[in-house]
């Protein structure tokens, strides 16, 4: 897909990333195969894993870097990364990508923060604790750097589908419904990932809990405002052995009045990476999208009580192959959804990686428009996924932290209705710093 196709593309964006390991997941998996596909980033330094000088080389030779740029020291090559900026030397706004695990963003977005830096971009979730939510606020309010998240389940043709016609139907809208459910810590397991993901007693809730809350909120175009009802759990062998939740639920209500009921597990047999959204319409109709089931497709309901685990109870309608989508929220609106979130043609399928893709796309628009008095040509010929909201910490990333504390803080309770408030007012802190909601 071309992103620019009357050939207005602007300069790279020069990025620093944060976490390069030989042995790492999300950076080599999500991140960097998609950010190099969109051709929107000029990677010139990197922080890698220290004690590594054989994987310094790699990368340095991987991405054409000067060797010099490669290194374990993180806040050295900030401070290079501002006086090349300071100099004048780049020719367009860096970017950081910071792809180390969640409980060492906090550092990196301070220190990155501090020395004036405009762009951050974090996995999430952002932050783990609730006095680092508060840190990244002040870091935010003394800089004004735009600090991006990667909810990358965001950027797909049926969740804006789904996004949309809540949006126009609302009234029709009975409640929704999304879970995370995988299988990869019923038994012990020793590798990196799973080792720091594990030594959180939060587990499940920081690491798939805080996609689940997201979509939801995403769908229903609304934030959380309380949690009820919660659970956790400790439940397959490997989670009661070392001591961390490997499950939980609750129920989740929005500033708009809409409700959803959320869920991850971390321990369910048979479930490799299955996120799925769920609208149900007044009708009793069951409207879906699965990420395992098949990401380019709307799936629904043949029976009021249809199951989530079983395909056969649904109808199956591709994107830009099926009239369900101009029937549910009319052929404009359609056509505009399937066009932002077409980089293979209708009736061929998207996948995981695609959505990785977009949110890269929308990233570096949001950057353009934030800078538009100098790239009018260039916003003008932009593709449309360039043009949509990216999630950002002062949104996304906050309340997603803070879900996750108030749905234990419920828990804890027996289940008790539980205000986000309570937690952390950051819907309000954001309104103090004037931060926005999206780029």
């Amino acid at each position: 897909m071309f992103l620019f196709p009357r050939g207005n593309k602007p300069q790279r964006n020069p990025v620093l990333l944060r976490g390069p390991s030989p042995e790492g997941f999300i950076l080599n998996a999500g991140w960097l195969p998609n950010a190099c596909a969109t051709r929107l980033f000029d990677f010139r330094w990197a922080a890698v894993e220290p004690g590594r000088p054989d994987f310094e080389a790699i990368v340095a030779s991987e991405f054409e870097m000067n060797p010099h740029h490669v290194c374990p020291d993180f806040e050295w090559l900030l401070r290079r990364v501002q006086d090349e900026m300071m100099e004048g030397d780049l020719s367009a706004s860096p970017i950081i990508f910071d792809g180390t695990p969640s409980h060492l963003h906090k550092r990196g977005i301070v220190a990155a923060a501090d020395l004036k830096l405009p762009y951050y971009w974090t996995d999430k979730p952002p932050v783990v604790e609730i006095d680092e939510v508060d840190e990244v606020y002040a870091a935010l309010k003394r800089s004004r750097m735009s600090l991006m998240v990667t909810f990358n389940h965001q950027f797909n043709a049926i969740v804006e589908f789904l996004r949309v016609l809540v949006r126009k139907e609302r009234k029709r809208v009975k409640r929704i419904y999304a879970a995370f459910i995988q299988d990869w810590l019923q038994k012990k397991v020793q590798f990196r990932q799973a080792d720091w993901r594990t030594s959180h007693i939060f587990c499940a809730l920081l690491d798939i809990l805080t996609h689940a809350g997201d979509l939801a909120s995403c769908v229903a175009g609304s934030p959380i405002i309380l949690v009820e009802k919660g659970k956790v759990r400790e439940h397959g062998e490997f989670a009661k052995q070392k001591g961390f939740f490997d499950e939980a639920e609750g129920n989740i209500v929005f500033a708009n009045g809409l409700e959803a009921a959320i869920e991850c597990s971390q321990c369910r047999a048979g479930h490799a990476d299955d996120i799925y959204i769920v609208v149900e319409l007044d009708d009793d109709t069951l409207l879906m999208w699965s990420l395992e089931w098949n990401p380019d497709a709307l799936f629904v309901s043949k029976i009021p009580d249809a199951s989530f685990d079983d395909p056969g109870d649904w109808d199956m309608h591709l994107r830009g192959h099926s009239s369900i989508f101009a029937d549910l929220i009319g052929t404009e609106d359609a056509g505009k959804v399937m066009q932002m979130f077409g980089k293979n043609p209708g009736g061929h399928i998207q996948g995981w990686d695609s959505l990785w893709y977009y949110l890269f796309a929308a990233g570096v628009g949001s950057i353009l428009r934030k800078e538009h008095h100098t790239v009018t040509k260039t916003l003008e010929g932009m593709q449309p996924i360039m043009h949509h909201s990216v999630p950002m910490f002062a949104d996304a990333g906050a309340q997603a932290t803070i879900l996750v504390h108030a749905l234990y803080l419920s828990a804890t309770r027996h289940g008790k209705r539980v205000l986000l408030t309570e937690v952390y007012d950051w819907q309000q802190k954001s309104r103090e710093l004037g931060l926005a909601a999206s780029a």
